[in-house]
């Protein structure tokens, strides 16, 4: 196999972590994990509430929408087994959005200093790359995008894949936060990174308008 496509190999790569975060407990994290790429599968298999019809994703445990490019599917098997609610992934494998909802009343800003605090100990090679405000849909989020190191198994051979991340904290109603983390090979980062800002722009809740009024 030539060159060429020993790096288009590696590039598409399904690259798969299980994140958990909880303010009462340590992050934690399987991107320091050797080639681990598969989730855990004790227990019987978690049922999801997803899907996409040509481009509009559903999302029924979070109640929104969001509008995805043509070809996207979504993706059980990386919905991340404590607080996941979905999984996203592009048709070509070189990005996935996982996505949860987190119960807390901590705020994003908060959530994403603890990230970065720790990024050293939750990701190998972790580097921050930026961290910046975005508005959806009158939500004020925060956005953490990283770089860091994984080792991946690809036709029996063991690889360094040097990965992006990118973290948007949205609050929700003040009693939980949507995470989205778009996870992506660095050498594709600046194609991806985009595509997942106008996904999340295109955020849209489908939950009645009394749903997180406070009980009188």
């Amino acid at each position: 196999m030539n060159t060429g496509m020993h790096r288009r190999q590696s590039v598409r790569v399904t690259i798969l972590v299980a994140m958990s975060f909880c303010l009462s407990s340590p992050i934690h994290s399987q991107d320091k994990t050797a080639g681990s790429t598969q989730p855990e599968t004790s227990g019987p298999k978690r049922i999801v509430d997803q899907s996409v019809s040509e481009t509009t994703y559903k999302n029924g445990a979070g109640r929104f929408t969001l509008t995805v490019p043509a070809g996207w599917k979504s993706n059980d098997d990386i919905v991340e087994p404590k607080f996941g609610i979905g999984g996203l992934r592009s048709p070509d494998n070189e990005a996935q959005i996982d996505i949860q909802q987190i119960p807390t009343e901590t705020s994003p800003i908060e959530f994403a200093k603890k990230i970065d605090a720790r990024g050293d100990n939750l990701f190998h090679g972790y580097r921050k790359l930026n961290e910046s405000k975005l508005n959806v849909a009158g939500r004020s989020c925060e956005v953490l995008t990283f770089a860091s190191v994984q080792q991946q198994e690809i036709a029996g051979e063991s690889r360094i894949l040097n990965v992006v991340s990118r973290f948007v904290l949205m609050p929700n109603g003040g009693y939980s936060i949507f995470v989205f983390r778009l996870l992506t090979p660095e050498a594709v980062a600046e194609k991806e990174l985009p595509t997942f800002d106008q996904i999340i722009k295109s955020f849209h809740s489908t939950a009645p308008a009394n749903l997180f009024d406070k009980p009188k």
